[in-house]
């Protein structure tokens, strides 16, 4: 059916294959048998919102059967939707254009969300001409405003007819001579829904190494896995929120080298605990083995098929 609409399609054959192809393919929206094996659909929906990879991609879960009870492990996991089968081609085709449209048209109101401006700035579009927005410039924008400087990196978010925000990031390219003038922004990344990150996280005892640049390398704990992220304790006083840390650790099988920023910091006691989020996004195969070391208790046997909807 999707095929046919044009849509490229790639499916997995249980949860674990799922997520590899999850990982490694980015696809824009995935469908989901809760029932699928390996890794269940809604363990396999929290694996894919505990990592930034994948924390964006909407999931909606496809069932033959239809219970309330899996509609609410769908939308505790992170899931979008939740469809019973059969299903006609136009509903299907209409809940994935919902999810994934990446259209703006002339008139639509949005909102621009930057670090620059403490609140969201309401503006329309005037065009869309491929990967370049043209919109109305906001009054409360003055001329001196950093959100009009070329390469302002910000968010442009819209509410659809489903009730839901959806986001996209954007770069000012062009902010005009004036006030009447348009600005043109070039969008950075597809659009998402905007919701809330579900985390899975786990406690753990692992000993690392981490070293700041110019530095040598020091011994920490990580005592908390979530996704990318880590909760480390041990750290030094020298290291500060924003640091750059090549953080080291192993887990069964595997060594892991990465390149970090720490993101929070306590000290309490004398005692130092930091929050450190990976910023390597080139080689996704470390995260997809940890992953599935923090849902190895989770992984059923494996049976059913799983599609994915890129």
């Amino acid at each position: 059916m999707l095929l046919a609409e044009g849509f490229e399609c790639s499916t997995a054959t249980n949860g674990l294959d799922a997520l590899e192809k999850a990982f490694y393919e980015r696809p824009h929206l995935i469908l989901i048998d809760p029932d699928v094996g390996g890794l269940n659909g809604p363990n396999l929906c929290h694996a894919l919102k505990s990592d930034s990879l994948t924390a964006l991609i909407p999931v909606v879960f496809v069932s033959s059967r239809y219970s309330m009870e899996i509609l609410q492990a769908g939308l505790e996991s992170g899931a979008v939707d939740y469809l019973q089968t059969p299903l006609e081609s136009k509903v299907l085709l209409s809940r994935i254009t919902r999810y994934t449209s990446e259209q703006y048209v002339a008139g639509q109101s949005v909102f621009l969300v930057s670090e620059q401006s403490a609140a969201p700035i309401p503006t329309t579009v005037v065009k869309q001409s491929n990967n370049r927005v043209f919109l109305a410039r906001p009054a409360e924008l003055a001329s001196g405003s950093m959100l009009l400087k070329p390469g302002a990196a910000m968010e442009i978010h819209h509410a659809a007819m489903d009730f839901n925000v959806y986001r996209r990031s954007a770069i000012l390219t062009a902010p005009g001579q004036d006030a009447d003038d348009t600005l043109e922004v070039h969008l950075a990344t597809g659009v998402y829904r905007a919701q809330k990150k579900l985390e899975f996280k786990r406690e753990v005892h692992f000993p690392a190494r981490y070293k700041t640049p110019g530095g040598f390398f020091r011994l920490g704990t990580i005592v908390e896995i979530c996704g990318s992220g880590f909760r480390m304790t041990g750290i030094h006083e020298s290291v500060e929120v924003g640091s750059d840390v090549q953080l080291e650790f192993k887990i069964p099988q595997r060594g892991v080298s990465i390149a970090s920023t720490v993101t929070w910091r306590h000290e309490e006691d004398g005692q130092v605990t930091a929050g450190v989020q990976a910023v390597d996004e080139t080689d996704p195969s470390w995260r997809l083995d940890l992953t599935r070391f923090l849902y190895q208790d989770l992984i059923q046997p494996m049976h059913e098929v799983l599609s994915a909807s890129s």
